[in-house]
Formats: C-alpha cells, structure tokens, sequence
C-alpha cells in the first residue's frame, strides 16, 4: 500500500493569498454607494411615488384601499348597528 501525502490546501499557500489580495486592491471600479448623483435622483424617484401614493389614497382612489374594515364586524360577525 502507497502511502500518499496529504494534499495542501488552497487556504494555506499564504503567499499566493497575499499576492492576489494585493491585484485586487489596486482595481480601480466604481463603487455603487460613491455614485452619489444616483442615489440622490433614485431617492427623489422614491419621494415622487410616495407623495403620488398618499395623494391617490387621500382622495379616495381604489388603489390601496381595503374592501372592508376589520372594525366593521363584532367578533362573532354579526354587523355592528
């Protein structure tokens, strides 16, 4: 019976681990949360669709409403009066 060494792990060539993290922090590429020029219109977009939301709701359209109110029922069901 051949007796075969253990084979090494990719985790313990430390140079190799070093050398590579070294490339990859000088890769220059945008982050995301730098663009700040997106953020601030994705976040206008969003003030824009919540004030729309709250106008539709305040005057009454369907979108969003409830086809019944929980506090319209007794709890044996039976219509309140």
């Amino acid at each position: 019976m051949l007796s075969q060494s253990p084979r090494p792990r990719a985790a313990d060539d430390f140079a190799t681990i070093r050398r590579r993290m070294g490339e990859l922090r000088h890769v220059t590429r945008p982050r995301a949360a730098d663009d700040f020029a997106a953020i601030r219109a994705r976040m206008e977009e969003l003030r824009r669709e919540h004030a729309r939301v709250w106008a539709e709701k305040d005057s009454g359209s369907a979108v969003g409403s409830r086809p019944f109110h929980a506090g319209s029922r007794s709890i044996n069901g039976a219509q309140d009066k």
